[in-house]
């Protein structure tokens, strides 16, 4: 049904069919009636703010979470068109839906489940950080939510609000590879691989040689333009020094048992962020295929 409904929206708002609606023949059936797009608005972006600020205006709250299966249907229609909407347009129909359900504190923590599920999990199509926050937010701030129910929320917003794309990186501790302590800072005026890796990750090792071998990355290292960090989420201990010691001189290595706890590594290791010039956090979670193929562009 998702699917299905996907493509029936699509075409309502980019051909200006007939809006959807609970009781239409061409529309799934859903929880409650969707909007109704207004025939003056021809703007494929206005169609798309319009439907996402006035998805809820025809849902009885008191009633909707009656029925959880319609309403995670419901939840999806809403934030799957997201991507195509502006950002402030979602930001506030977000909060206004939070803040709906917050004298409801299972409520808010369904909604918070339903936005992890679309948003941040494994079976989310996209990640959108910056909309996943803005759900979670709301319950970690909720005193009526209980502390341990949203301690797991308040760990995922710390690692998201500390490596946002497009956003300097948060500064974060390590031990390098001679015992010392160290503090990464985003440093503009070099481009920066940080590669989270872990010792007893064959991946990792692959893609650690892999790395090593590649020409350009060897040359703008030497030519000072860019920097490479190789980080393992472990206890700086004697078994972690040994299974680096291999590692090239010119790379800054370094573990921090702590580190998935500071930064975003929801896919594990081996995974690769990549900092701009300007010390701006310009992609992370992607694999060593597309650090690769970034480093045969420049």
């Amino acid at each position: 049904m998702k699917r299905k409904f996907w493509i029936y929206l699509v075409l309502m708002l980019t051909c200006g069919c007939p809006a959807i609606s609970a009781q239409s023949d061409a529309a799934p059936a859903t929880l409650f009636q969707y909007p109704q797009l207004p025939d003056s608005l021809t703007d494929i972006n206005a169609r798309y703010n319009y439907y996402i600020s006035h998805f809820w205006d025809r849902a009885p709250m008191k009633s909707v979470f009656s029925s959880k299966p319609k309403l995670a249907q419901a939840f999806y229609d809403f934030v799957t068109p997201m991507r195509f909407a502006s950002a402030d347009t979602v930001r506030s129909a977000i909060s206004r839906l939070m803040n709906a359900v917050a004298d409801k504190a299972d409520h808010q923590l369904y909604l918070a489940q339903l936005a992890e599920d679309n948003l941040y999990g494994d079976s989310a199509e996209v990640w959108i950080d910056d909309y996943y926050l803005a759900f979670i937010r709301p319950v970690i701030s909720n005193k009526r939510v209980d502390k341990a129910l949203k301690a797991r929320y308040k760990v995922q917003y710390d690692q998201l609000r500390n490596s946002r794309v497009g956003r300097p990186m948060a500064p974060f501790a390590f031990i390098d590879r001679n015992g010392g302590k160290q503090t990464y800072f985003s440093q503009p005026d070099i481009a920066t691989i940080v590669f989270f890796n872990d010792p007893d990750c064959s991946d990792c090792a692959m893609a650690r040689v892999r790395l090593q071998a590649d020409v350009k990355a060897a040359q703008l290292l030497e030519q000072g333009k860019l920097k490479i960090l190789a980080l393992s989420p472990v206890d700086a201990d004697e078994t972690w020094r040994d299974s680096v010691k291999d590692y090239p001189e010119s790379w800054i290595v370094g573990a921090n048992p702590d580190l998935d706890l500071c930064v975003d590594l929801r896919k594990g290791t081996p995974a690769f962020y990549v900092l701009d010039e300007q010390g701006l956090l310009a992609a992370k979670n992607i694999d060593i295929n597309s650090i690769l193929l970034l480093l045969s562009k420049i």
